[in-house]
């Protein structure tokens, strides 16, 4: 978010999703420890990854044409 924000001020508002999903791409990258999250915490982060994939398609649809 950090290198964005120069170029896309607006990406400011992805701050509060992306917060939510740092810790699973952690335990993805580092599964010794059995991460299972709560069903209710599986939701937030699906609905925050959803939103932020929302708002990417929205901001850079170039990135998401095919080749």
């Amino acid at each position: 978010l950090e290198r964005i924000l120069p170029l896309a001020p607006e990406a400011e508002a992805l701050r509060d999703s992306l917060t939510i999903l740092i810790p699973y791409a952690v335990e993805i990258r580092y599964p010794d420890e059995g991460f299972t999250p709560a069903e209710e915490d599986a939701e937030e982060a699906r609905q925050a990854a959803e939103g932020v994939l929302r708002w990417l398609e929205k901001t850079l649809p170039e990135i998401f044409e095919p080749e």
